[in-house]
């Protein structure tokens, strides 16, 4: 996909109306998307986590905490191997694993960003039981059922 075009859909990604953006990151609505439009999410995302990644780090100048903050809660903590492997995963291979992820019915209520999170675990060697007790867990949270950690 060319750079125009992933400026082009990413603007157009912006361009929705609230709800329609928020509609993104659930799991029913990943699933009518264009392979073109989950492209340009998932570079968009990896760009953020890459982008995160770099702040997440000991204050950079004065200001420079509440990006922190900010990143900080993206990336999770100073030691994420997601963020080393984020820079190596194609847009292409994390599409793959969200349709795996959401042809499990269960799954689709779940929010990309946090699908993406237990694919990291995944990718980054959790074992089965960790990677179902977060799956649960989302799915709870997902459901209301659950309340944020």
């Amino acid at each position: 996909m060319s750079r125009t075009k992933v400026i082009l859909l990413s603007v157009f990604v912006l361009a929705l109306t609230p709800s329609a953006r928020a509609a993104i990151t659930d799991g029913n609505f990943w699933r009518t998307l264009s392979s073109d439009i989950k492209g340009a999410y998932l570079k968009g995302y990896i760009e953020a986590m890459t982008s995160c990644g770099a702040f997440a780090t000991p204050k950079l100048n004065e200001g420079s905490e509440a990006i922190n903050a900010q990143c900080g809660l993206l990336v999770g903590f100073k030691g994420n191997k997601a963020i080393a492997l984020v820079t190596k995963v194609s847009p292409s291979q994390l599409n793959d694993a969200l349709d795996q992820f959401y042809r499990d019915a269960t799954n689709r209520l779940i929010p990309v960003p946090r699908a993406l999170g237990v694919i990291f675990m995944r990718l980054t060697g959790s074992s089965e039981r960790d990677l179902k007790e977060m799956t649960d867990f989302e799915r709870a949270l997902a459901s209301g059922a659950q309340k944020p950690k």
